[in-house]
């Protein structure tokens, strides 16, 4: 963020630090630090009938006529790739617009999200269902402790006993809401907080020490993790007491630009400049060694398209440095862009890049990999998807 952006920030937004606050927890609480603002300073807020929270880049679609015209993100399956900001996508993303999906609902929220469409690099296999732990260890490497503190809790508070019903069921299989994004009636906002934070300080003082002593900064986040779930939980109740609540399908940003700020004159050549990537070459290399002569005359290959690669991108600088015209333009500017990403999902470029990333101990996992490779290369991300909207 530029200074003048950051300027502008400070100066234009209310920030979670003012009034009844937790701002000093938002390593640990993320999102939910400024929930509890709002939760807290509510008249600040003008003292609104409904109150609404989305993420950074990702937004309630409202009018799903555009919904066909996208495409599913190639990891979680789940959010639809927007790949810049046009008319139609501020239109279809405005509240003020579609009031009728707002005011005659109790709740708005994401469209449920079915874990096993959710594709993490670190999967060793597509599974029919998951249970709450494994959902989680697919993004955080320690979620045993957390997830039985909070089902501890749910079971020895007699105000959240009546939770203990819902959270059973995702023990066994999980459907979540993600992202914490919401739009609620004011009456049933401040009931979620009342639930939510009651729960999360709990954990949060629970194991405080090993939050504040581990240096992870992704580790530092499990309580924000499971505010999640909670957060679903809350949904689930309310839908068992008549409810009404609205899903829509939630938009990733994939660039901040507005339409006339990007390029599109350029045809195809995504696809070619990710088969000409160091990590592409590499694979396609290691892919090749299906005997000892191929084996033996890799390391050779190797070193050469290393070198190789070298000398084109020191040419490539110097051009760039010469005259910016010679930059290439970003990969999302090409309408083959969506296939380049998807290629990168390709178990050729994936071996590539493990082997980059671990050259020294790679011999010893590429058996792991492959077998980890081929489950993600044979997942069918589906063919809906294009460009503009």
């Amino acid at each position: 963020m530029s200074k003048e952006d950051f300027g502008w920030m400070c100066e234009n937004m209310i920030g979670d630090d003012t009034g009844d606050n937790i701002s000093y927890l938002n390593r640990y609480f993320c999102e939910f630090t400024g929930i509890y603002w709002a939760w807290r300073n509510y008249d600040k807020l003008g003292n609104p009938d409904y109150i609404g929270y989305i993420h950074y880049r990702r937004n309630f679609i409202f009018d799903e006529n555009i919904i066909s015209q996208l495409r599913f993100d190639l990891f979680h399956n789940y959010f639809m790739d927007i790949p810049y900001i046009n008319i139609r996508y501020k239109n279809a993303v405005k509240p003020a617009y579609f009031l009728d999906k707002i005011i005659n609902f109790d709740i708005v929220a994401g469209k449920k999200l079915y874990p096993n469409n959710y594709l993490m690099n670190n999967l060793k296999c597509l599974k029919v269902d998951y249970n709450l732990k494994e959902y989680m260890l697919t993004f955080y490497p320690e979620p045993k402790k957390y997830i039985d503190t909070l089902y501890f809790i749910l079971e020895n508070d007699l105000n959240l006993k009546e939770y203990c019903d819902i959270a059973q069921q995702f023990y066994n299989k999980v459907e979540i809401y993600p992202c914490n994004m919401f739009i609620m009636k004011k009456k049933l906002f401040f009931q979620y907080c009342e639930i939510l934070f009651n729960i999360l300080f709990k954990v949060y003082f629970l194991h405080k020490n090993d939050l504040h002593n581990n240096p992870d900064l992704f580790y530092k986040r499990a309580v924000a993790y499971l505010g999640e779930f909670v957060t679903t939980f809350f949904i689930e109740k309310q839908k068992q007491t008549n409810a009404a609540v609205q899903e829509l399908y939630i938009s990733f940003l994939l660039n901040c630009e507005t339409e006339c700020n990007v390029n599109f004159n350029y045809s195809t050549g995504a696809v070619y400049r990710v088969e000409n990537q160091l990590s592409y070459k590499i694979g396609k290399i290691l892919i090749n060694t299906k005997d000892i002569k191929s084996i033996l005359k890799a390391p050779i290959e190797i070193i050469m398209s290393v070198l190789e690669h070298k000398r084109k991108s020191k040419i490539y600088q110097t051009l760039v440095n010469i005259d910016k015209k010679y930059a290439m333009p970003p990969l999302e500017s090409y309408s083959d862009f969506y296939e380049a990403l998807r290629l990168k999902e390709h178990l050729t470029y994936k071996l590539g890049k493990s082997f980059l990333d671990n050259p020294y101990v790679f011999i010893f996992k590429v058996k792991k990999f492959i077998k980890n490779g081929k489950t993600i290369k044979e997942f069918n991300y589906g063919e809906n998807y294009c460009c503009t909207i």
